[in-house]
């Protein structure tokens, strides 16, 4: 994450980068952008192509893999002004267990706040962002934290504006770092959370178009994303991994 923030600043300004607080990817894939990626992984430790259409999936893995590189796949949906709609109607009908609080991750948010939500998304296997993203600095974003009476952290959402304002796909925020602590699953809050994220980042910042990466099989994800109008696309994000730096290869996206 450290290299990934280092080479964004670097490549903030080209249009065709995407990055959300992890790595820094391409947005699009074009015919010769394959060896781009691959110095992209090789320096972060993985880079992607996040909306790739589905149709040239396997022509690209074989690229990637032609460079060394192991790859990840993940489904891309997406949500429009309909999924706004969506959440909303979730908003009106339901509402968060009373002991719960919510608050915006900001510039003011204590570093211990964050470390222990750090604890709480680790153990869910979720990754948090870069901390001055995830605090709406760097980029435009919103991240949502719902805290019990302890005020310890119970669930999470972010949304961050993942592409370039004037490259491809630039009006998509990215949505999702969902995740529950193990003790409150079941009781709605990831749901009603990322609603309220989505229009959070479309009320502070203007978007109306968000993008989700799920793993295919991740059937829980999956109605999660549905349930808040979010619907299957064309595109895949595939990404690169370097064997030498992510032994497991596969990364949180």
């Amino acid at each position: 994450m450290r290299r990934g923030y280092d080479l964004w600043k670097l490549m903030r300004d080209d249009a065709r980068v995407s990055y959300y607080g992890r790595s820094v990817s391409l947005t699009c894939f074009d015919e010769g952008t394959t060896p781009s990626l691959a110095a992209m992984c090789r320096l972060q430790g993985a880079a992607s192509f996040v909306y790739l259409l589905k149709r040239k999936e396997d022509c690209v893995i074989r690229q990637v893999e032609a460079e060394g590189l192991g790859t990840d796949r993940f489904a891309t949906l997406t949500g429009d002004a309909a999924c706004l709609s969506r959440c909303d109607e979730v908003l009106e009908r339901g509402a968060l267990p009373g002991d719960l609080s919510v608050e915006l991750v900001d510039e003011t948010t204590p570093g211990d706040l964050l470390a222990a939500l750090d604890r709480m998304t680790s153990a869910c296997g979720v990754l948090l962002l870069k901390g001055s993203v995830l605090r709406g600095i760097d980029k435009p974003a919103v991240c949502l934290v719902a805290s019990d009476r302890e005020r310890r952290p119970v669930a999470v959402a972010a949304s961050v504006a993942i592409n370039h304002p004037a490259g491809a796909q630039g009006e998509d925020a990215w949505w999702g770092m969902l995740a529950t602590r193990e003790d409150r699953r079941g009781q709605g809050i990831s749901r009603l959370l990322g609603a309220m994220t989505m229009r959070e980042m479309n009320r502070r910042h203007g978007f109306r178009r968000f993008i989700a990466a799920v793993r295919e099989g991740n059937t829980a994800s999956e109605q999660l994303c549905y349930g808040l109008g979010m619907q299957p696309s064309d595109y895949a994000t595939i990404t690169a991994i370097d064997p030498t730096k992510m032994a497991g290869g596969r990364v949180t996206v």
